[in-house]
């Protein structure tokens, strides 16, 4: 099954600039594919084309309390 409202998925830049291509243990594995801070973009393009083309394997309730 695709993540429901999957078209409407953001991802906010910092979240890709300062997290997941700045964190030394994520950063590794995304660099190792390509993707760089200068093309930043080029990571969440291709985040957000994966969430409405590929079914998720399980779904994980968040605690709101």
């Amino acid at each position: 099954m695709v993540a429901p409202n999957a078209a409407q998925a953001v991802i906010a830049d910092s979240k890709i600039t300062d997290y997941l291509l700045k964190n030394p243990g994520k950063a590794k594995f995304f660099l190792g594919f390509g993707f760089n801070l200068a093309q930043w973009w080029a990571l969440r393009d291709a985040l957000l084309r994966h969430v409405v083309t590929h079914e998720y394997v399980k779904e994980i309730p968040l605690d709101d309390g």
